[in-house]
């Protein structure tokens, strides 16, 4: 699932590589939601939760062979060399009190 800031052709790239995956495994749908997903009561049981930070998400990424495999050794390599610098980062600022950080590194991307 893409942010707002998210790389719109690697969102793509992980689906298209997860739909593969799933057709050429018959892989049953998952149940859907009804409703909000924002409210659990309308999410079905067993439905794995979305990462809340980077480092879930890099946990999540090197766990998953599928989505790490699609993307190859040296794109993996350096785009986990960037978001451990993003947290890096990210973790200087707080304990600056920065708190305009992330706009004054990523504004210019969006």
């Amino acid at each position: 699932m893409g942010a707002s800031g998210g790389n719109p052709y690697l969102c793509m790239a992980a689906v298209v590589a997860a739909g593969i995956d799933g057709i050429q495994r018959k892989l049953p749908l998952p149940d859907k939601v009804t409703g909000s997903a924002f409210d659990e009561a309308n999410v079905p049981p067993g439905t794995v939760n979305l990462p809340a930070n980077m480092e879930e998400a890099i946990t999540a990424f090197m766990s998953d062979g599928v989505i790490r495999d699609a993307f190859g050794v040296e794109f993996r390599n350096a785009f986990l060399a960037l978001k451990r610098h993003e947290m890096k980062c990210e973790a200087e600022a707080e304990e600056e009190g920065d708190k305009e950080w992330e706009r004054n590194m990523f504004f210019k991307y969006l």
